[in-house]
């Protein structure tokens, strides 16, 4: 099998994988500290990439806890890893005894520290797409059921279920994919009772549920979802990542089918419709069209998945549109990378580069795998990455359509006449299989999936908006922390403090809660003597805060406040 499909393959076979683990049929998967499978290395001098530790196989999620300030890992078998980066180490923190599910796809954590988990669980052979709430009462993490599904009938072949989730940025709604029961739109072909199924009002949509809500029973009825409020878009096939921007957008990539047809990047709007299964990027699906023939299709590899079990055929029955909806169409991608097609109208199905040609594709080379999208919200970031979104690619394409994929890249969006187009560049090349990915500051945090997977950091430049002094050393002997300057502020600070050793040090501001709310220095190096570093508060209210310095086993705090 050629190696873009091989991971495509992999990627919808861990999905898979989730269900066959709830029926029974795979048991939970150990965890292993294989030796590092990758080596991913950065494509410009000003970008650092390290290692942070082995995280085994069959890790599917990461999130940042911003009220402990650690990071956490999901497995696929609903093992949740604790990760400290001081150490760094990892601890396993939950698993499927403690919230219920044991075949999970989707993990976020919120400003409160509450965590939300979405999986899917058998009824009988049916699908149970469910979402659960996990919080911090008494010391101790409470789990309860947000909302779940009626039982569906599965397809056994291509079913995506519930996966990705996101928050909006009031943290007033869940946004939760539903993928695809189907390749492109395909009948079932095994016999009896599910004999012709093709998609339900509950899959291959977006829905959008209250964060507060408990117990939420979802009917497989598309008028019951639309008069609640729960169906928020349709028709997208397997939107496995979620992430809104710093204007508040939600952005969503797309994996698309077995053929050739390009991957996606949607700008994900209410009431929106979004072409599966009757499109596929900005491609038709052709099996909608009498007279079909897979084996004259230049977009059909013989070696695909579909292909092989006979999804690609001529289908008299297929669906028409529905009637009156306009398409949404993925956002253009404009290169320089991630942006080879195969030609439709080329019966050798000529692969051809879009940016090269000056055209563009919606929105990715065909069979990427898109995960893992994250923004710099806050703009911290420096120059031309500031604002701007972050993309890992799963899959290694080399030798198929012309990438070579297994990456992050860069996401340049613009936008005119309310409406995208995202120039796409690589960063950093060489991972095994990124799977999700993080964003803290100016870190990107990056997890693999297979085994030997690791957990990296990739450090991208920071915007210069603090100042930072260093004296000579011989006049400051002592570990101190002084107080602030000017205090009371607004909306900006000087903290200073001194070192009497070299040492990694970091630096980070509490509410009177003890909750982390600005991480200042983050487990860096620094040599002894005087430091001075100025500290922007201007996204806080007014109020107290606690600032403190930690230095191996050392700690000291303050207090300072901001007064607008």
């Amino acid at each position: 099998m050629p190696g873009n499909l091989m991971r495509k393959t992999l990627l919808f076979l861990i999905v898979c994988w989730l269900i066959f683990l709830s029926l029974g049929f795979a048991q939970p998967v150990q965890i292993s500290n294989d030796h590092r499978l990758s080596n991913p290395q950065p494509l410009r001098a000003d970008i650092e990439v390290n290692q942070v530790l082995s995280v085994g196989s069959n890790s599917i999620k990461i999130a940042f806890d911003p009220v402990s300030g650690y990071l956490y890992y999901l497995k696929v078998n609903g093992q949740v890893f604790q990760v400290d980066l001081s150490g760094p180490t990892r601890t396993l923190a939950y698993t499927a005894q403690n919230h219920g599910i044991s075949s999970t796809a989707g993990f976020t954590i919120v400003s409160d520290g509450a965590f939300f988990l979405v999986g899917n669980i058998s009824q009988n052979g049916n699908n149970v797409g469910i979402i659960k709430k996990g919080e911090l009462v008494g010391g101790s993490r409470t789990w309860s059921t947000v909302a779940q599904t009626v039982p569906y009938p599965l397809n056994g072949h291509f079913d995506h279920s519930f996966n990705a989730i996101a928050i909006d940025p009031n943290e007033e709604f869940l946004y939760v994919n539903s993928g695809a029961r189907t390749d492109h739109g395909e009948a079932q072909h095994d016999s009896g009772p599910l004999a012709g199924l093709r998609e339900f009002p509950i899959t291959s949509i977006l829905l959008r549920i209250p964060i507060n809500a408990q117990d939420l029973l979802l009917e497989n009825d598309e008028i019951f979802l639309r008069d609640n409020g729960f169906w928020f878009a349709k028709e997208l096939r397997n939107t496995f990542d979620l992430a809104f921007n710093g204007h508040g957008d939600l952005i969503g990539p797309e994996n698309s089918g077995d053929r050739d047809d390009p991957e996606e990047i949607n700008w994900i709007r209410e009431v929106h419709h979004y072409g599966f299964p009757w499109r596929a990027g900005t491609n038709d699906t052709p099996q909608q069209f009498a007279g079909y023939d897979p084996d004259n299709d230049p977009l059909v590899s013989s070696s695909s998945y579909a292909y092989g079990l006979g999804f690609f055929h001529d289908d008299p029955n297929y669906p028409p549109p529905p009637a009156g909806v306009s398409f949404t169409d993925p956002i253009p991608g404009i290169g320089p990378d991630v942006d080879h097609y195969r030609d439709p109208d080329d019966s050798l199905g000529t692969l051809r580069d879009a940016s090269d040609l000056g055209v563009t594709i919606g929105t990715l080379t065909a069979h990427s795998s898109p995960l893992g999208i994250v923004f710099d919200k806050d703009s911290v970031l420096n120059g031309e990455f500031a604002g701007d979104g972050f993309m890992l690619n799963f899959s290694g394409s080399s030798s198929v359509l012309g990438d070579p994929g297994e990456d992050l890249v860069h996401l340049k969006f613009t936008k005119t006449n309310d409406e995208y187009q995202v120039q796409i560049t690589r960063l950093v090349e060489g991972f095994d299989g990124p799977v999700d990915a993080v964003m803290i500051d100016n870190k990107i945090y990056v997890i693999e999936n297979p085994s030997g997977g690791s957990l990296w950091e990739v450090v991208l430049p920071a915007k210069p908006t603090a100042i930072e002094i260093s004296d000579d050393p011989a006049q400051s002997q002592k570990f101190a922390l002084r107080q602030n300057y000017p205090n009371p502020f607004n909306p900006a600070t000087r903290i200073e403090y001194a070192l009497d050793k070299p040492g990694f040090v970091s630096l980070k501001i509490y509410n009177m809660a003890g909750q982390i709310v600005k991480t200042v220095i983050d487990h860096v190096r620094k040599s002894p003597g005087r430091h001075i570093i100025e500290v922007d508060m201007s996204q806080f209210a007014s109020g107290i805060f606690l600032y403190e310095l930690s230095m191996a086993n050392k700690k000291l705090t303050r207090k300072m406040v901001l007064l607008k």
